[in-house]
Order: C-alpha cells, then structure tokens, then sequence
C-alpha cells in the first residue's frame, strides 16, 4: 500500500492505547495496506484479535481484508466489515480468525477492501487500534 493511504492517529477514541492506523483516509487511494512478518511455529494455531472501527457521517459499510501468508501460501484471506452510524461518532466491532502456521514464519496483512470512494470527502475509512494483537 501507498505511505499517504495509511496514517497513525491520535484524538480518536479507541478501544485499547490512544492511537488508530487509518486507512485511505478521507477517501484517499484504495491502496491502503501494512503488512508484519514474524517467527511461528509450524503446526501449531493462532489467534487473531484485533477491533475494525470507523467514523463516518453516513452508515455506508467499511470493509477491511486480513490475509495471513506462510511458505508462499495464502493461509487466510477474509472481509471484515463494519457500517458508521451516520452521526460523526466512532464505532468498533471485535473481529478474529484463526490459522494454523505452516513455516517458521509468517506475514500479517491488513489493507481496506473498498471498491468504491465515498463522495462527499467525509471520513469513512476502516481502521485499527495499533495495540491489536496476536
């Protein structure tokens, strides 16, 4: 993803910390992405927990795609989503999946699944509380 289609905020509320990584703010490029690569142990399950949010003054549905990547093959690839309640406010839904690593190590990628632009310029872009964990 482009560096001006993801930014790291401070002064929205959050569900865990004081900041949020926002993507394709202000319907910026639908390239929005970070991705981190870390050890597992092949065999062996994980859990991803993380909160999807949005602020949005209209309710148009947010989608945000996880993907985990181990040994060159795709081992989750799934669609979050969550709609603004029209009023400007910040709203969060608790997500997870699980996967079964097949290497020593794996890639965690998020990045916004929109197919479309809001119009308008109104903040509605996912993001994420930068202390979701594994």
């Amino acid at each position: 993803g482009s560096q001006q289609s993801v930014k790291v905020k401070d002064g929205l509320p959050t569900t865990h910390g004081q900041i949020v990584v926002e993507f394709n703010s202000n319907n910026s490029g639908l390239d929005g992405a970070i991705s981190q690569t870390f050890t597992t142990t092949p065999g062996t399950s994980y859990s991803v927990a993380f909160d999807i949010g949005t602020k949005a003054y209209n309710t148009s549905q947010q989608k945000l795609r996880a993907t985990v990547v181990g040994n060159n093959v795709t081992l989750v690839n799934q669609v979050f989503t969550i709609n603004g309640i029209g009023n400007g406010d910040v709203v969060y839904a608790g997500k997870t999946f699980n996967f079964t690593a097949n290497s020593t190590t794996t890639t965690l990628n998020f990045a916004a699944a929109r197919s479309r632009c809001i119009p308008g310029g109104a903040m509605t872009s996912p993001f994420l509380p930068a202390t979701s964990s594994i």
